[in-house]
């Protein structure tokens, strides 16, 4: 049996989604590589290049893919299958903030394996399903989607960095469609050709990594007879120390944080407070820490999900944001479902734990025929914990 004939609907749905949407590609793309994952595939289509939407749309509709990218980096021949030859021009600066790799969220990230064949829920260290002695599993991994608040919260901290503390004015936001969310600024002329290491140093200054934190704490000391003591980071301050001042204000008492603005009306104020400073300085800093994947913002030819494509762990739309729209953003039907307002009729492939989908909690065992609303039946489809037999409009 064919992918298409296996898949029938969902692929459907897909195509449907990709024949009325235009999606949003970086002005040179042109210059840029793409790559696609086809439904049944475990591998990629790379090195292709187009000339236009149209062609691009043309190809598209064909393959049908599940993931769709475009390279952060541009080429002088981006369809030349040999790296070293593509003749690469520069990168744009691409961070990932994924939600299960935040430090308060990776200890909720729960592990399933899943026996395709018995739809038994078996320990993820199992090398055989307990019930049948199958090694065939779906390997599920989960994280409540309050996460994904988290996510926002350290992607508007990155946002502020970029603008406030290393002057940059332009960039690409983007919902992955998944579970976390991608910031593209775009590069040019030298700035482009900074090299992977040169990267990897500006994820450590954002991750505060190496910061001396005993340099922050308010010392006194004694100079040509008068006593000065050394200001802590406060909201005026340059650099990650005014990132820090922000974290401060949730941690300082009400006397203490007037010193947060320099409203320092008496030094007695300061050398008082200097106690209460110390006690949370660690903790500030460790939320001040913006938490991204070092090895995608280090990777000059870095593949990016493209905004408006499907996500193909999900089913769920890849949705480009302005700043102003992060921080009302949430995962809701009308706001991931590629079909919104749509009910989808699924037969459950394999048991499934209890599991809250971005509100809408399912479970189920093998076999059970569930209508859901589509966000969740793609979720489950995507995952390969479902087949949808049925589209209610």
């Amino acid at each position: 049996m064919s992918v298409r004939e296996r898949d029938g609907i969902l692929v459907s749905i897909v195509k449907e989604y990709y024949a009325r949407t235009e999606l949003l590609l970086p002005e040179d793309f042109r210059l840029r590589e793409f790559a696609m994952q086809p439904f049944g595939s475990t591998t990629y289509v790379r090195h292709l290049s187009f000339n236009s939407l149209s062609e691009l749309k043309r190809v598209v509709l064909e393959r049908v893919p599940k993931h769709l990218y475009v390279s952060s980096a541009r080429y002088r021949d981006p369809s030349y299958p040999d790296m070293a030859m593509k003749g690469w021009l520069g990168s744009d600066l691409v961070f990932d903030i994924d939600a299960d790799h935040l430090p308060q969220c990776e200890e909720m990230v729960k592990e399933y394996r899943i026996c395709k064949r018995c739809g038994e829920i078996a320990d993820t260290n199992s090398d055989s399903c307990p019930r049948c002695g199958s090694k065939d599993f779906i390997e599920l991994s989960y994280i409540p989607f309050k996460c994904v608040d988290n996510a926002k919260e350290e992607l508007l901290k990155l946002l502020d960095a970029l603008e406030n503390e290393l002057g940059f004015r332009e960039w690409r936001i983007a919902f992955s469609g998944h579970r976390g969310f991608h910031v593209v600024v775009p590069l040019r002329g030298s700035d482009a050709l900074i090299d992977g290491e040169m990267r990897r140093e500006l994820v450590s200054y954002l991750k505060l990594e190496g910061v001396d934190v005993g340099s922050m704490l308010p010392v006194e000391r004694k100079r040509r007879g008068r006593s000065i003591i050394t200001l802590p980071p406060h909201l005026r301050s340059f650099g990650y120390r005014r990132r820090v001042a922000q974290q401060l204000v949730s941690l300082l008492s009400d006397e203490c944080k007037p010193i947060l603005e320099l409203k320092l009306s008496e030094y007695e104020r300061l050398r008082k407070c200097a106690e209460e400073i110390g006690s949370v300085i660690h903790e500030a800093v460790r939320r001040a820490a913006i938490y991204v994947d070092e090895k995608v913002t280090m990777d000059i030819s870095r593949l990016i999900r493209i905004p408006k494509s499907i996500n193909g762990k999900s089913g769920w739309l890849c949705i480009p944001l302005s700043v102003n729209e992060v921080q009302d953003f949430e995962i809701s039907e009308e706001t991931v479902s590629p079909i919104p307002n749509h009910e989808l009729v699924v037969k459950l492939v394999v048991s499934i734990p209890r599991m809250d989908i971005a509100g809408f909690v399912v479970e189920g065992v093998k076999g059970e025929v569930l209508k859901l609303p589509s966000s969740v039946a793609l979720y489950l489809a995507f995952k390969e914990l479902a087949k949808v037999i049925n589209v209610k409009r």
